[in-house]
């Protein structure tokens, strides 16, 4: 069980983070940190983020946040509104290093990643922690901003009526689920890396692919292998019915 201290710590050096640096996007933070923290209306993570004792109760289930702030002489507790300050940070990342589960925790943040790749010569990467990290995209939260944007045009209600989307975080199918041919893997597979490297892809002129049309009648697998494909790149699924 990872110790309420590290947790405490990382909460407040990913808002800080995020909080100083315009480059940080909210794909750079942590899901459970972006979820709680998610702005319906605005469809985004607000900044500044404020650490509250309720808000790690929240996203970790920590009880006794307060003892275990005061514990920590880089973090201050405000008893009005018992939000959580870091007074200095270099303090709090000299500390946050030093801890066991510290190097698993960087490489599964993004936020944090970003800073320590270049701090103290320690085996992390922003990169690695950005492939691990799921998109916005993947969130229950996400598609509900969405849905809620879609509902302000003209004629949305008709189009809701006959599109359902859903959230990878909601899909149940997984790749593992799915008995496929060889051949079919690798048609899959080579979707799988053109939607990876769509950007690059893009770049260089190629925007005609990292598409599959599925054929065949109904209870051939044709929804369950987009489903799965859906959870497996972090990537909203469309179901469109072709009437109400």
């Amino acid at each position: 069980m990872t110790d309420s201290k590290l947790l405490i710590t990382e909460l407040v050096l990913t808002a800080y983070l995020y909080n100083q640096s315009d480059k940080l996007s909210v794909d750079d933070l942590p899901q459970k940190i972006r979820k709680h923290y998610w702005n319906e209306k605005e469809n985004t993570v607000k900044r500044p983020i404020y650490v509250t004792e309720g808000d790690i109760r929240s996203i970790y289930g920590l009880e006794d946040v307060k003892t275990s702030t005061k514990t920590l002489p880089f973090l201050e507790f405000e008893e009005f509104g018992s939000q959580i300050k870091l007074t200095v940070f270099d303090l709090g990342a000299k500390w946050f290093v030093k801890q066991a589960e510290a190097i698993e925790s960087i490489n599964s943040n993004p936020a944090l990643a970003s800073f320590f790749e270049s701090y103290d010569s320690l085996p992390v990467s922003y990169e690695k922690a950005k492939a691990s990290n799921m998109p916005k995209e993947s969130g229950r939260e996400w598609i509900n901003s969405l849905i809620k944007s879609i509902e302000t045009e003209k004629g949305s209600e008709e189009m809701l009526r006959l599109a359902h989307i859903v959230s990878p975080e909601d899909v149940r199918q997984t790749m593992k689920d799915l008995v496929l041919t060889k051949e079919q893997e690798g048609e899959i597979e080579k979707i799988v890396k053109a939607i990876q490297y769509r950007d690059y892809l893009k770049r260089i002129g190629l925007v005609e692919i990292g598409k599959l049309l599925f054929v065949g009648p109904p209870g051939t697998g044709k929804t369950s292998v987009a489903r799965a494909l859906s959870g497996k790149l972090g990537i909203p699924i469309v179901e469109v019915k072709l009437s109400q």
